[in-house]
């Protein structure tokens, strides 16, 4: 495999990474209130009659709130891994040119700018949060709800990013040179052509 097959299969694997972490981080809440609602097994409907519905649905929400905020924290570690990986491939593998590297660049400031300002903070302020109602504590949930639509947004960014470079490394031929092209060299180079030497 050459280096430009390895980062489109890079740039695939992470575009599909982002969309399934994304679905899983909304079924998961999702599988919450849907367990609360109608149990699938008869032992958990016991349990969550003896439990109290309102206990048990704060808890499974924890769960969940935690499962999502431990996916976010592993990715942002392995998402700024991919991107350094790929910069690097196509910086030293490759001949491409100043837009490739220029948008590889920039996935990786992305990464790891919402890793290190964006995640801490909704995962901070959302474990702050559970076992509370939006109606209390309004800015907390208001800090929470203005990252998560940050980090949504620049999900979004990095998914368009990537099919943009994507597109331009399945494109993407490199430099070739043309069998009259390396004659011309060669007579270049040859001292008994001090006409074209001139």
């Amino acid at each position: 495999m050459n280096n430009r097959r390895l980062v489109c299969v890079l740039l695939g694997v992470w575009i599909s990474a982002l969309l399934t972490l994304t679905l899983v981080q909304q079924l998961n809440l999702r599988l919450a209130d849907q367990l609360i609602a109608s149990p699938m097994v008869g032992g958990a409907h016991k349990a969550i009659q003896q439990f109290g519905r309102a206990p048990a649905g704060w808890m499974l929400h924890y769960q969940a709130g935690e499962l999502n905020r431990s996916l976010l924290e592993g990715w942002g570690f392995v998402e700024i891994l991919i991107s350094l990986t790929v910069f690097a491939i196509l910086l030293f593998g490759t001949s491409v040119g100043r837009v490739h590297l220029s948008i590889a660049a920039l996935l990786f400031f992305i990464a790891a700018g919402v890793h290190f300002l964006v995640t801490p903070t909704i995962v901070g302020v959302g474990r702050g949060l559970e076992f509370t109602l939006p109606d209390a504590l309004p800015p907390q949930w208001n800090q929470l709800r203005t990252f998560t639509g940050t980090y949504s947004i620049f999900v979004a960014l990095r998914v368009v990013l990537l099919a943009v470079l994507t597109a331009l490394m399945v494109s993407w031929r490199g430099k070739k040179v043309s069998r009259g092209s390396a004659v011309d060299l060669d007579e270049i180079e040859d001292p008994n052509h001090r006409h074209v030497n001139r």
